[in-house]
């Protein structure tokens, strides 16, 4: 049992870490990563840490140097892990990480004892808190004030790729935005898929979203206003 609730700081580090790494990987090869099963992922996070925070709220373990430094590491780990759920598919996903972190920060609060590492941590978890914070209310913020409308979604011929139009209006301006989504993963990863970002071919002034000719000539040439735009 002892050998058990050393190793649960651990655990739960490896456990959070994992969506952060594929998410860094993806961001530096300049690829969106996606969760195979977000809702999946994200509860089983929140079930281990709520498990994890009521097992050793009941044993009371003392951890020595190596499993205070894991519940330090957590922290962080859990906190990067939350802002990759900020702009998620599922909106309760970000209230099920946060959820997470709290159990993680009240086990960090309560088996860390005080300490100048234990305070530049918390300091360091302090910043990246407020940093998602911004992130998901300036998120929320411009949903509010600039309304973005789908007009037009459109398949190229085998369904490799997906056109979207869309028309944006915001206090300050309007625009139109003819976009390419490439619908195929360009790699399988362990727990989701690795996707081409979408790629902007086209602004233009916001009547145009409703007004402008599109069409596939093939999965390579797409056509706005009889023009043709090489893709891929």
């Amino acid at each position: 049992m002892k050998a058990f609730l050393v190793t649960i700081p651990i655990i739960l580090c490896v456990l959070f870490i994992i969506v952060p790494v594929f998410e860094v990987i993806g961001l530096t090869n300049g690829l969106d990563f996606v969760l195979e099963n977000e809702i999946l992922t994200v509860s089983i996070q929140a079930f281990f840490a709520i498990t994890a925070l009521v097992i050793l709220f009941i044993t009371k373990p003392e951890y020595n140097r190596t499993g205070r430094t894991f519940l330090m590491l957590l922290t962080p780990i859990s906190l990067f892990n939350t802002l990759c759920f900020v702009d998620s598919s599922w909106s309760y996903s970000i209230l099920i990480a946060v959820i997470s972190f709290a159990c993680v920060f009240t086990l960090y609060i309560k088996f860390v004892p005080d300490s100048r590492i234990k305070a530049t941590s918390a300091a360091f978890s302090v910043l990246i808190a407020i940093g998602i914070a911004v992130i998901y209310l300036w998120n929320l913020f411009s949903g509010i004030v600039v309304k973005q409308e789908t007009v037009t979604t459109l398949d190229s011929p085998t369904g490799t790729y997906t056109a979207f139009v869309y028309s944006e209006e915001s206090p300050l301006s309007s625009a139109s935005t003819f976009e390419i989504k490439k619908n195929v993963p360009e790699i399988e990863a362990f727990i989701g898929n690795y996707f081409k970002k979408q790629t902007t071919i086209y602004e233009g002034e916001a009547y145009e979203a409703k007004t402008a000719k599109v069409s596939w000539i093939d999965d390579t040439t797409f056509i706005i206003n009889e023009k043709e735009y090489k893709i891929g």
